[in-house]
């Protein structure tokens, strides 16, 4: 075998919008920008918008496009139409030592789990980073959840061919193993955060807030828990403002500012909509405390940017972040309005050593360090090959 293995990587599932990126596309960014010397040839199955935002992050990588320039159709009649060109070109791609798969998406999965099974396949090394809740009770649209949580399970057993799988946290390799995945083959990667490109984020932008958020808005990640939260907060120290980062459409902008408006914090709260890394982790850096009423996280990357950038944390007490977090950010039982806007009080008080203990804490997530572990999996698994 070659020294450097080479690696398909299927990024099919990236949807272009001002609402970020998610812990899968962050981690083939980050891969390709920290560890391409490690592969040899890297060809990525992706969208034009992928392809965009791959070709300033490494050099020599070859791009299968599955969508065009000027694709407007509706995110699910899209993916259809990317899963079937994807396997259009699979007898194309036959020819590498490993299948990187980044998400549980079916235009990724579909795919993977076909190009495996061709005499000659690449090793399949798949992601996993999020488990859906029931759609009974995730916030939101009852139908797009059920629809999710359908597609994902339906994912799940296709993966249980993967040849290895990664997982950013421990409930979501307890949740395969518990649907037949072999437990020598769930491999715990956790994500991590640009530290560098956080020490050095300065801007001319003077604003800075009391309280901010950062995330695409959607209801799942408690957008609409913000209002009541911060209703209470100014309750007992007017005067204070809350700066809202994160892309979304124009429908559910105007549900925010309706849900604000109700609350009676309109005039308190600035929705910022969604912003370079930059521009966002200057302004945390200006600001005092970071509010994250997420209802489901595979990991928390927001919270740890935040911290990162030397605010304290509060969040619902979800369970993953014991394990991610420990004891460094501040929590309320899942609903409790009024022990988490307590906490928010709190928490603008925090210390310049709390502030520092938590910055400190963080630096264990560092992208250098996860994507070199990742790429020793990736050459792990083709020299198994």
């Amino acid at each position: 075998m070659k020294n450097k293995p080479s690696v398909v990587v299927f990024l099919n599932s990236f949807w272009a919008g001002q609402a970020g990126i998610s812990g899968g596309d962050q981690i083939v960014v980050q891969l390709l920008k920290q560890q391409r010397d490690r592969f040899d040839r890297v060809v990525v199955v992706t969208s034009a918008a992928g392809q965009h935002l791959l070709e300033g992050v490494a050099s020599d990588l070859t791009f299968v496009r599955t969508d065009s320039d000027g694709d407007c159709l509706g995110l699910f009649p899209s993916y259809v139409l990317r899963t079937w060109r994807a396997l259009l070109r699979l007898r194309t791609l036959r020819q590498v030592d490993v299948l990187f798969t980044a998400s549980d998406f079916f235009p990724d999965v579909v795919p993977s789990r076909v190009l495996q099974a061709l005499r000659g396949g690449p090793r399949w090394l798949q992601c996993v980073f999020h488990v859906y809740p029931d759609w009974r009770t995730r916030p939101g649209s009852k139908l797009r959840s059920f629809v999710a949580q359908w597609l994902q399970r339906l994912s799940f057993r296709l993966i249980r061919r993967a040849d290895g799988v990664l997982v950013i946290n421990t409930q979501v390799g307890d949740h395969l193993a518990g649907l037949g995945i072999r437990q020598d083959r769930i491999g715990l990667q956790y994500l991590g955060i640009n530290l560098d490109e956080i020490a050095s984020a300065r801007s001319d932008d003077p604003r800075g807030y009391d309280g901010v958020f950062l995330a695409r808005l959607a209801p799942s990640k408690g957008i609409f828990d913000l209002p009541r939260i911060w209703a209470k907060v100014v309750a007992r120290q007017p005067g204070l403002r809350l700066g809202i980062i994160g892309g979304g459409g124009e429908p559910i902008r105007e549900e925010l500012r309706q849900a604000c408006r109700q609350a009676g914090v309109a005039d308190t709260v600035e929705l910022l909509g969604f912003l370079p890394n930059e521009a966002a982790f200057a302004i945390l850096k200006r600001s005092r405390v970071f509010l994250f009423p997420s209802h489901e996280e595979g990991f928390g990357l927001a919270i740890a940017e935040a911290m990162a950038c030397g605010l304290p944390a509060v969040a619902w007490d979800l369970s993953v972040y014991r394990e991610i977090f420990g004891e460094t950010i501040r929590t309320a039982r899942e609903g409790d309005i009024n022990v988490f806007s307590d906490h928010v009080g709190g928490a603008l008080n925090a210390s310049a050593s709390e502030r520092e203990a938590g910055r400190e804490f963080v630096r264990r997530y560092s992208w250098p360090e996860s994507t070199r572990r990742i790429a020793n999996q990736i050459a792990a698994s083709a020299a198994r090959g």
